[in-house]
């Protein structure tokens, strides 16, 4: 893929319009690894946290129901949001 340098600062017009001109010149290229990334991180969400208790916290709790809740809690979020980042 060939890159022009350009000559002189470029306004937001023609920075924008040289953007997408290079994605619409390439949009097959670009299209299928984003759209298998998207599809595979999806999935990769979905099956973990359908896997996962969700504990939602007791509405008239006491402060030690709250202590026992959150660890529960907090490592399900933990490792759903770090199974999710991959």
């Amino acid at each position: 893929m060939e890159s022009s340098k350009p000559i002189n600062e470029m306004s937001i017009e023609q920075n924008v319009s040289q953007t997408f001109n290079l994605y619409l010149r390439n949009f097959a290229r670009y299209l299928i690894p984003f759209l298998t990334a998207g599809i595979l991180t999806g999935l990769i969400t979905v099956a973990v946290r359908s896997a996962q208790n969700i504990y939602e916290t007791p509405l008239t709790s006491m402060f030690q129901q709250l202590l026992g809740w959150f660890p529960s809690f907090g490592t399900t979020s933990l490792t759903s949001l770090l199974l999710s980042e991959l």
